[in-house]
């Protein structure tokens, strides 16, 4: 598995000289402008966690390389909360009939975004442990190059408009290790890991497949920013207004983090409950005095280690940065 890792460094250096890399660091471009593909990211953004569970996650599993994968994508599943929130910070978020918004993201504008978890997906169907591991890899190692980048957009942005930008800036390039385990010792473990000469030619050949996908991608990304000028440009916002806004919202997600429902709310955005399971729960909490979180976990509906996660990684980091804002 050695050269394998080797072979993904040596890909991930070329893939940090694409044009739409050279582009983020132009700080001659409006930090907002530098951010105009984001829309386009959707495609993978809202995809990707169902990728993880349904074609690179395999419960129950005894082999130790998928448990670690398993871990991994428990961990990498809610990000697309983080984008969700960015959108609406960088004023993205904007206000489309829907046929517009259908067009947009199943248009070729898109395109070869959408395709990246299409292409995941297809490589990741009942491949062994080892081989998606290598895949995670490859993902782990673009997401590094690519949000190294966007947070020094974000640290930009975030002098002229007071914003946390958690997608695109450091709270999600903290996680984003560049690698699957973030632990040099597994690391170093799973390097050893003698192939057979078959399965190294595969895992060479997926490596190579999903950095040309990923590449694919950010090369639509440049297009859509080069022709997509952002109006008005970031030094014409009303900064003023723009903060009256965010403080109403800050009072109002205060409130939101006093309830119950504030746990349900991301369990149910993550996929991992219905609506009718909170409310169930809720009812259930009412009536025997028995905490949220222990009916969710006794109904057997989700366990323990994701419930502290998701407290622990996404409701606790977003509270310290309402209270601290």
């Amino acid at each position: 598995m050695k050269e394998v890792f080797k072979f993904i460094e040596v890909k991930k250096q070329e893939f940090a000289k694409l044009p739409f890399c050279e582009f983020l660091q132009d700080k001659s471009i409006d930090p907002r402008q530098r951010l105009a593909w984001a829309p386009c990211l959707a495609p993978f953004v809202m995809n990707i966690w169902e990728v993880n569970k349904y074609f690179l996650r395999e419960e129950p599993t005894s082999d130790p390389i998928q448990k670690i994968i398993n871990k991994h994508t428990y961990e990498d599943d809610h990000h697309y909360v983080w984008y969700l929130e960015d959108m609406e910070k960088l004023a993205f978020d904007y206000s489309s009939k829907f046929s517009d918004s259908l067009r947009f993201l199943w248009g070729k504008e898109t395109q070869r975004t959408r395709q990246i978890c299409q292409k995941i997906a297809a490589y990741s169907f009942q491949a062994e442990p080892i081989l998606k591991f290598a895949i995670i890899e490859v993902i782990e190692a673009t997401g590094n190059v690519v949000l190294s980048l966007t947070t020094e957009v974000s640290r930009e942005l975030e002098i002229s408009t007071k914003h946390n930008y958690r997608y695109f800036g450091e709270h999600h390039l903290a996680v984003e290790t560049g690698h699957t385990t973030g632990t040099d010792d597994i690391e170093i473990l799973i390097e050893n890991i003698e192939l057979p000469e078959a399965t190294r030619k595969k895992a060479f050949w997926l490596v190579e497949k999903v950095f040309e996908a990923f590449a694919d991608g950010l090369n639509e990304f440049y297009l859509y920013a080069k022709s997509h000028p952002i109006e008005p440009p970031l030094h014409d916002i009303n900064l003023a207004q723009n903060h009256q806004s965010i403080t109403a919202q800050k009072d109002e997600s205060l409130q939101a983090l006093s309830q119950d429902k504030h746990l349900g709310y991301y369990l149910v955005e993550a996929g991992l409950l219905t609506p009718e399971q909170v409310e169930v729960a809720l009812s259930q909490q009412k009536r025997t005095g028995i905490h949220f979180n222990e009916v969710i976990t006794s109904n057997n509906w989700i366990n323990h280690q994701t419930v502290e996660y998701i407290i622990e990684k996404v409701i606790m980091p977003e509270q310290e940065i309402i209270m601290a804002s």
